[in-house]
């Protein structure tokens, strides 16, 4: 991807013929979650003929199973497209994120049945992220809801803050505002005092039968408190993997997390995850993926990408008829290592996932940091409501985790190079707020999460700095 460098620099700066003949209309901003953000170019053609189908299939396989979410034209809250226009150009084409485009560039490019509801039409006058959240609530309040869908699931916990943050306001807003529902406003006063005053989803939408999100990786983090915040029988089915390069893996079934190869986004090739690219590589195509291997994915897609290693990895948990269903891993290069461990970013997912499961935690609001000094040790950020013994525990059961999964990291540890991992005690809330203010920072929302698998501990600080971190 790196040797890509100069000839985006060339197309940014407006040469013609660089990646394709037809110029630009857009360029995509990346996550940058393994180095400096890119913008790549999209072309109307490309959104035309694989960005724009690949969501028609993604929203085909929802319909299929949850045809209400058009029961009506406010059945479903679509968090996952912000159409605010950016301020951001380059060479007078507009850069935006995945998340955030002001609208569709053809025909056939993705166009929801809502797009031109009012509470989907662009709103430049309202520049904060969290008063958009707060719009969407306040204009839904009336409505029966069956679907929420946002292609990170981190949104939805910041939607479920923003309502639980906004609870007075939202009821005396219904009570006494322009288009008042004194019943409503009732009723969601008597469900706010017996949740200590503030509401989740379920309660000003008891009638939410899908959410729709991504769910693998970094992703499953988020997944085990939703039923909580959008209701108890909800069915989650999990997003199409896709980037600003095109789309990877569409689901077509019910299957949990995994989607078929994206075959008309791009031309797809896999390399062995554990192996290092070179333009030399041999790759395999999708008929030769084996079940249980983990591949990462080079690309040649519709927009001029040639070859381009991209850093995904994704393993195959199954076939639908001939077809390898692809689960997202994460990212290639994501390991720490102070000490020769090589601890790895799925490692740390599992054993989150598993001490939340036997703790009955909420860990999604956590980062892996490691610490070098004065002993080599990994300090868990933790946002929860544990305290003293029980955070110890906690502490204790994490590292007997990381030693299960990481022969190299329990070796390190008998060998006293490394020390227990310990947890930081992350007062509530101080990771919503990091999140938004990385949005007003210019962050897209498809980006926000907080990697579990941290370069040093600056994400303490950095959460220190909105609220007190207490070492426990």
């Amino acid at each position: 991807a790196t040797g890509s460098a100069p000839w985006l620099d060339r197309v940014s700066r407006g040469d013609a013929g660089v990646f394709m003949a037809e110029p630009p209309a857009m360029f995509f901003r990346t996550a940058g979650t393994t180095g400096a953000p890119k913008a790549l170019p999209a072309t109307t053609t490309a959104m035309a003929t694989s960005r724009g189908p690949a969501m028609y299939a993604l929203w085909g396989n929802f319909l299929a199973f949850h045809p209400e979410l058009l029961d009506s034209d406010h059945a479903t809250i679509d968090l996952h497209w912000d159409r605010r226009p950016t301020s951001e150009t380059l060479g007078g084409i507009a850069v935006q994120s995945m998340a955030q485009r002001h609208g569709v560039l053809h025909p056939d490019d993705f166009t929801p049945p809502w797009y031109d509801a009012p509470w989907f039409r662009p709103q430049p006058e309202i520049a904060d992220f969290a008063d958009r959240l707060y719009d969407k609530i306040r204009f839904f309040a009336a409505h029966d809801v069956r679907a929420v869908a946002s292609i990170n699931p981190v949104t939805l916990h910041l939607f479920a803050e923003t309502l639980a943050r906004n609870t007075d306001r939202l009821i005396e807003e219904l009570r006494t505002g322009a288009s008042a529902d004194v019943p409503l406003a009732d009723r969601l006063r008597a469900a706010a005092n017996a949740r200590d005053g503030r509401l989740l989803p379920v309660d000003v939408w008891p009638h939410i039968t899908f959410v729709g999100c991504r769910k693998s990786a970094t992703a499953a983090l988020y997944l085990p408190r939703l039923p909580q915040l959008f209701g108890a029988h909800v069915d989650v089915l999990p997003y199409s993997t896709a980037g600003a390069e095109c789309s990877q893996a569409i689901p077509v079934d019910r299957h949990a997390t995994a989607g078929i190869a994206a075959l008309r986004s791009a031309f797809l090739e896999y390399l062995p995850a554990a192996e290092a690219w070179r333009a030399d590589s041999p790759t395999c195509l999708v008929h030769e993926l084996e079940l249980g291997a983990e591949y990462q994915t080079v690309l040649t897609t519709p927009d001029g990408l040639y070859r381009y290693a991209i850093g995904d990895t994704f393993q195959v948990v199954g076939f639908l008829g001939r077809a390898p269903q692809l689960e997202y891993r994460g990212r290639v290069g994501r390991v720490s290592s102070m000490v020769g461990e090589q601890l790895t970013e799925p490692q740390i997912v599992d054993a989150g996932l598993l001490v939340a499961r036997r703790f009955g935690l909420d860990l999604a609001m956590f980062a892996c940091c490691p610490r070098p000094l004065p002993r080599p040790h990994y300090v868990f950020a933790m946002e929860t409501s544990e305290r003293s013994g029980a955070i110890h525990a906690v502490a204790t059961a994490l590292d007997a985790a990381l030693m299960a999964a990481n022969p190299t990291y329990r070796a390190a540890r008998g060998a006293g190079e490394l020390a227990e991992a310990t947890v930081e005690h992350v007062e509530p809330g101080a990771f919503h707020d990091h999140w938004l203010g990385s949005v007003r920072r210019g962050r897209g929302t498809i980006q926000l999460q907080i990697q579990p698998l941290q370069k040093d501990d600056a994400i303490v600080r950095l959460l220190a700095e909105d609220r007190p971190v207490c070492a426990e």
